[in-house]
């Protein structure tokens, strides 16, 4: 089994996201392009890069995960809103308004 993280980048926006993947083929080989939930992207849109590949097992991969997107949690343009092991991270992407504050 292989274990890896990648990045995706939407090539017209620059929009992020980060992720790990636990798969039977090599990660080259491998099309997947991400869980994404709230971020959909026209996937055809996107460029997949590994970051790194040589994980033993499963944890340490998504620990590599999670201190990757850290290091990009307050960038504007990164997707990922959920950080394993830490759970959701929604500041700056859910606006409200209430009926005095309508624009």
């Amino acid at each position: 089994m292989y274990h890896y993280v990648y990045r995706l980048d939407h090539l017209e926006t620059t929009e992020f996201y980060i992720g790990s993947r636990s798969s039977k083929v090599h990660p080259s080989l491998d099309s997947y392009m991400g869980s994404m939930t709230v971020w959909k992207p026209n996937k055809i849109k996107l460029r997949k890069t590994i970051l790194r590949d040589d994980f033993v097992n499963r944890d340490d991969a998504m620990q590599f995960e999670a201190d990757t997107i850290r290091q990009f949690i307050n960038d504007d343009l990164n997707r990922n809103y959920y950080i394993p092991g830490k759970g959701f991270h929604t500041t700056g992407s859910v606006t409200v308004r209430d009926s005095t504050n309508l624009y």
